[in-house]
Formats: structure tokens, sequence, C-alpha cells
């Protein structure tokens, strides 16, 4: 069975969703985190309703969950409400913060489109 993971923060945010192909729990040692590998076809969904939300896509993603921390030395894509990232070199992902390191690659540099915001999003009409 394909592993999934749902990592709970504080009471009343959202969780992240993890998913992937393959997996594996490494438990926590003396020099080692908990830590839970995944790879191919790697997505991890944060859905803070009200068209909020975060899903990151890559091949392979190292998540830490005591820290609500995940990387990837792989490519990586982040869709948010208004825009999408993509990056060819990895990321670092501090999950509960919601902040994110990209790292382009030789091949591929970091790209990020905005989408603006729709008219009917906007209720003064600006």
């Amino acid at each position: 069975k394909s592993p999934n993971i749902i990592l709970f923060s504080e009471p009343g945010t959202p969780t992240w969703d993890i998913a992937a192909e393959n997996g594996r729990m490494l438990p926590k040692a003396q020099l080692r985190d908990e830590t839970l590998e995944l790879w191919d076809g790697v997505l991890a969904v944060r859905d803070e309703g009200q068209r909020n939300f975060v899903n990151i896509r890559t091949e392979s993603l190292v998540v830490y969950p005591e820290k609500d921390f995940a990387e990837t030395d792989q490519r990586v894509k982040v869709d948010i409400a208004s825009g999408q990232t993509s990056a060819g070199g990895g990321m670092k992902a501090f999950l509960e913060e919601g902040r994110y390191e990209f790292f382009s690659s030789k091949q591929e540099r970091v790209n990020t489109v905005v989408i603006p915001p729709a008219a009917d999003d906007n209720p003064d009409g600006s």
C-alpha cells in the first residue's frame, strides 16, 4: 500500500496530507530524528479553505514530522492560490511557518509565476 502521512499542528490549523507511491519510516535513534522518506509521485497538500492551499509535487521528499520540516534535492513544483514556483535543485520547507527555500540546478533556475486575483475576489473592484 502507498504511504500516507497526516501532520497535525495546533488545534484548528490546517493539516498536511502527504502521500507517495513508495516510502519508509526511519524511527528515532540516538543520532537521528524520526524520518519519513517518500519517493515516486510525492504529493503534499495543505488545504486552508477559501481558495487557500499549498500543493507540493516532487519525486522524493524527506519529512521530519517532529520538526514540521521537509526537504528534497529533486525538481519540485509548489502551487498556491496566487501562483506557482518550480525549482530544479529542490527545496527546504518549514511546513508550520509556511516558509520555503528553493534551489536552482545547472539545468533549471527557480521560476515563480504570480497569478493576479480574479475580479470577484476583490470586493472593491480594484
